[in-house]
């Protein structure tokens, strides 16, 4: 499945508009290409490979290391290169600055320099330049990126011969200059021509569109097909552009990519080459006639190795095995938690529910831990709900407590007890007590907070970290007001979230101390690992720390009204006929975009001819427009891309985070706003991938 690699965009305004001009260097002519006489200069690689970000806020990416391994180790075995490699924790800020001024400082004239780069990017709108995104780099602050400015003072700065610079990363296309034919005669004259003249040349693994996270064997599309090229190679020498002439059209037919190689404009290019030159030959033994050696032959013997390549495929065949009936196990793990969850149903069927899945998930799982966690807890929900029920003794108990409850209910009420009234909460009843009028919470005597915008009750647990294992049992366990009480989502933490109030950005009736960190159900797939929610910011973050946190439950107020429920969004509207009202901007949306990706021209003609609600003055959204809807408050997953968050109403359904926008746009050249990030991003009118329309027009 393709990921999109939100990757460097450092070549797409790299080289364009240097006015500098090099001097031409008097170079000694080469008049053979061979590393082991020594006529040839140094070659030098710097490989850099970014896949595991620090920050939360950066995505990871999924084969970046593998290339910038696999990369290096062929040009270090076959071509002979000197190689330095900075992979993910080494390639902070300060370790790519400090590995591209060591690399300009040391070059000479006579060697030939290679970079690759594999990792994230970025592009700067304002400045049309682009950056290379660190390891240490914060999300969103170009303050802790590293700009074109820097990498074009350590190239500019080299006085090698050639500097090839190889980029599999998004949006390449304004590196380059005019392209030069092939010739019709390719000889060893041919690559001495090339490698004598001065190069700056460079290779993209896209053109001006985003390329594929994934690809074939642990590396991406452009890189497998670059590394298997290297590496089959038989001849002597070979030229940047013969290696390009044959991968472009394989990774055209099998992506959405068209890679280029030209060289970069500006940068001192005399009409050079890089030439990679093998160091492993396939003509290494001399012509001069040998007399056979008087040995015995050897037995014709051959040695299996069939057992043993079996034996792997089936330990694979079992592993994947026991991954599915993991994941069947997970699945009624869920389901069985939801099912106790359930008022209608009596203690004896909540015991069965957990004894059948008890008796699923008996065998041990050679391969996880998890499922020993998940037989421990349906153990313990057994015994819980297999506890013998109340006596007679507590009934009469509660009976009295009601009975008394019955008789106060009776009596006259002083004017104290009538402004404060005392009960469950629940709105329709005139025991229950409100704080104001005015106010949006309501808290009961047992601490239990309605919240009267989403029909939501919340109760806060002890005022002190526990680890996952003991919030999600305190959950489980808590019996307060007939129970139903659960870990919140995501979605329900943000609605009781405002910045600034209380001391902890959320109602003081709920918590009353300095921001918590709490618990939250939702996870990444696998129950283990949830997200946890941070007041203090207002945001959730992935929890892999196993540090201990505190924790609050919630529960749906069984009386509030459908409509009370309903309103998590106060902003907007939604229609039957599938508009969506902002009332803070006075827009009209279509509640979803148009399901597959278009140019820019078509999405325009999609916007302008839409006619959702019956009106017919549909357009196309400008930049600003879309802004206003971005909200970090608000995410889900888009039906592609699932990986990437989407931050807007859920009220508006996008399949990509990315739509196209009316303004800002030339002959050649459109914007697009993308949902995931918050920004806007310059693509061509041309392009198709994953772009899609979402019309808007403006309310009367």
């Amino acid at each position: 499945m393709k990921k999109l690699l939100l990757s460097m965009i450092f070549l797409a305004a790299f080289f364009v508009f240097i006015p500098q001009s090099f001097a031409i260097r008097a170079l000694n002519v080469v008049t053979d290409l061979d590393h082991k006489k020594g006529k040839i200069g140094t070659y030098r690689a710097l490989v850099i490979g970014i896949q595991n970000y620090n920050d939360p806020k950066i995505p990871d990416l999924q084969t970046p290391l593998n290339d910038a391994k696999s990369i290096a180790d062929v040009l270090q075995n076959k071509y002979g290169f000197n190689v330095e490699t900075l992979l993910d924790g080494s390639a902070t800020r300060k370790g790519l600055y400090d590995a591209l001024r060591a690399l300009s400082s040391k070059t000479k004239e006579e060697d030939s320099v290679l970079i690759y780069y594999a990792g994230h990017g970025d592009f700067d709108r304002q400045y049309d330049d682009g950056w290379w995104i660190p390891v240490d780099a914060k999300g969103g602050d170009p303050v802790t990126y590293l700009d074109n400015g820097q990498i074009q003072k350590a190239m500019r700065s080299m006085k090698a011969r050639h500097v090839l610079l190889i980029s599999d990363s998004c949006y390449s296309g304004t590196l380059f200059g005019q392209a030069r034919a092939m010739p019709s005669v390719i000889n060893d004259k041919y690559y001495l021509n090339l490698y004598n003249e001065k190069s700056r040349w460079g290779m993209t693994s896209g053109n001006k569109t985003p390329v594929s996270d994934s690809g074939t064997g642990g590396n991406s599309v452009f890189a497998y097909q670059l590394i298997k090229k290297l590496k089959i190679n038989e001849k002597p020498y070979i030229s940047t552009q013969e290696i390009y002439t044959d991968i472009a059209p394989v990774i055209a037919n099998n992506s959405e990519q068209q890679p280029l190689c030209r060289p970069v404009k500006g940068t001192g290019d005399q009409g050079g080459e890089f030439i990679f030159v093998s160091t492993i030959t396939t003509d290494q033994y001399p012509s001069n006639k040998i007399s056979m050696p008087q040995v015995t032959a050897p037995e014709d013997r051959k040695i299996s190795f069939d057992d043993i390549v079996k034996a792997g495929e089936k330990e694979t065949e079992i592993k994947n095995q026991w991954a599915l009936w993991q994941s069947d196990r997970e699945k009624e793990y869920s389901q069985v938690q939801q099912i106790e969850k359930k008022p209608n149903l009596n203690n004896s069927l909540k015991k069965e529910a957990w004894r059948r899945f008890s008796s699923g998930v008996l065998q041990d799982n050679p391969f996880s831990t998890q499922d020993d966690e998940m037989r421990k807890y349906a153990t313990q929900r057994i015994s819980y709900w297999g506890k013998p029920p109340t006596d007679k003794k507590e009934s009469d108990k509660k009976k009295a407590k009601f009975e008394l409850k019955r008789k106060r209910k009776a009596q006259p009420k002083s004017q104290e007890e009538e402004s404060i009234k005392i009960a469950s909460i629940n709105l329709n009843e005139k025991q229950s007590i409100t704080v104001s009028e005015k106010e949006r919470y309501i808290k009961d005597k047992n601490g239990i907070v309605l919240d009267k915008n989403t029909g939501l009750e919340w109760y806060a647990g002890p005022d002190k970290n526990m680890n996952l294992q003991k919030a999600k049992k305190w959950a489980d366990n808590l019996d307060l007001d007939n129970g139903g009480w659960h870990l919140p989502s995501l979605k329900e933490l943000n609605t009781i979230y405002k910045n600034g109030e209380g001391k902890s950005n959320c109602t003081p009736l709920l918590i009353d101390s300095e921001p918590w960190i709490v618990y939250s159900s939702d996870n990444r797939g696998y129950v283990k690992y949830p997200y946890i929610f941070h007041f203090s910011k207002g945001r959730a973050t992935y929890d892999g720390s196993y540090k201990f946190h505190r924790v609050i439950v919630v529960r749906t107020n069984e009386n509030e009204s459908d409509k009370q429920k309903a309103k998590f969004d106060k902003r907007y509207v939604k229609y039957n006929n599938s508009i969506v009202y902002d009332k803070k901007t006075n827009l009209m949306w279509a509640s979803e975009d148009n399901g597959k990706s278009v140019i820019w021209k078509e999405a325009k003609k999609y916007c302008d001819n839409f006619q959702g609600g019956g009106y017919k003055d549909w357009r196309m959204p400008t930049k600003d427009e879309l802004a206003q809807l971005y909200d970090t408050r608000k995410t889900y997953k888009p039906a592609q891309y699932k990986r990437l968050d989407v931050h807007i109403t859920e009220l508006i359904r996008l399949s990509t985070p990315w739509v196209w926008v009316s303004d800002g746009t030339t002959n050649w050249r459109a914007n697009y706003f993308g949902f995931d990030v918050g920004s806007i991003t310059f693509g061509y009118r041309s392009e198709t991938f994953a772009k899609r329309a979402l019309p808007v027009r403006n309310a009367k």
